[in-house]
């Protein structure tokens, strides 16, 4: 199976199936089941880490996604990692966190410079993020998805104080998504209205999608 990135290479030489080279417990194992303290601790003093991905092509944005590691994710967007990464299946961080309704790390992702390219990026399925949320009628996610590239998407946290002040940036996170819902209301009638007029959109057959251009 071929998928549309240039970002599948051979992973032979930084495969970390069971140990790294320190002979500690992989560094997957540790995302899963340590707290995040002590990932973060491990990773900024490991940093060859890194580089490491699972026998599924899988790094350590897929694993801080999967696992809602928050800190650590933004510790990796901080350090310039590429977002626009598959794995075995063809799935970027972006899309797993699509699959997981994950509103939080989609935000979180937005701050990578690569998030435009993994927006557009299909996995084994050749279905986009944006083509998974319509799929799945899942609002929020279109809306939040829809939103990039506009004003909307830095309203709702402060990215500075992220890790001082967690559980406050988590009720900006909540009011960002009632705004955002009221906000759409009516532009998502409008949308569904005018789709066969509106040059790029693409009806799923369940939620009409369009991702507007960078103005």
């Amino acid at each position: 199976m071929i998928f549309l990135s240039a970002n599948l290479f051979a992973f032979s030489d930084n495969i970390d199936v069971n140990i790294n080279s320190d002979q500690n417990t992989s560094i997957f194992y540790r995302v899963r089941y340590d707290n995040e303290n002590s990932i973060l601790q491990y990773v900024k003093s490991h940093l060859f880490v890194l580089d490491k991905y699972d026998i599924n092509r899988r790094n350590l944005l897929h694993y801080a996604v999967l696992y809602k590691k928050y800190r650590l994710l933004r510790f990796l967007i901080d350090q310039k990692k590429n977002i626009a990464i598959q794995d075995g299946a063809g799935n970027t961080p972006l899309h797993l966190a699509v699959m997981n309704r994950d509103t939080y790390a989609i935000k979180l992702l937005m701050l990578s410079p690569s998030f435009a390219i993994a927006l557009k990026l299909k996995n084994g399925d050749n279905l986009t993020p944006l083509e998974i949320a319509a799929k799945r009628n899942d609002k929020n996610v279109v809306d939040l998805l829809r939103s990039f590239g506009t004003e909307n998407n830095q309203e709702w946290i402060d990215y500075d104080n992220f890790n001082e002040d967690f559980e406050k940036q988590k009720q900006k996170h909540k009011k960002f998504f009632e705004k955002l819902r009221e906000k759409t209301k009516k532009k998502h009638n409008s949308h569904i209205e005018s789709s066969h007029i509106i040059k790029g959109s693409k009806n799923t057959g369940n939620i009409d999608i369009h991702l507007g251009e960078r103005k």
